[in-house]
C-alpha cells in the first residue's frame, strides 16, 4: 500500500513540475502589449513569447534562463551562459565572443 501511494504521489509531483516549466504564449495580436518603452539604453528587444517590445538588458545584468524570463540582451550585447543552453546568463559585449 505504502508503494502505491509514493508511485501516485511520484507521478502527481511529476506533473505539477511539469506544468510549471510550461510556457503559454498566445498568440500575438490576440492581446495588447504596452507601448514600447522609447529610453532603453540598449535598445528594445521581444518579450519572452517575442510579440511585445521592452528594454533590452544592459551588460553585466542578468539575463537567459528559461525561455529567456530573466530577459534577452540589448543591441551589441550577447546572453553569456554557463553550462546550460536554458540557464541564467550575463550579458557581455559581442566582440569579447
Amino acid at each position: 500500500m505504502a508503494s502505491k501511494f509514493c508511485l501516485i504521489s511520484f507521478v502527481v509531483l511529476g506533473g505539477v513540475f511539469l506544468a510549471a516549466l510550461a510556457l503559454d504564449c498566445r498568440e500575438c495580436g490576440t492581446y495588447e502589449c504596452q507601448p514600447p518603452p522609447n529610453n532603453c539604453p540598449v535598445g528594445t528587444v521581444t518579450d519572452l513569447c517575442d510579440c511585445c517590445l521592452e528594454c533590452g538588458k544592459a551588460e553585466n545584468e542578468e539575463c537567459g534562463g528559461t525561455w529567456d524570463m530573466n530577459g534577452k540582451c540589448g543591441t551589441g550585447l550577447k546572453c553569456i551562459k554557463d553550462a546550460e543552453p536554458y540557464g541564467d546568463g550575463i550579458c557581455r559585449k559581442s566582440s569579447d565572443y
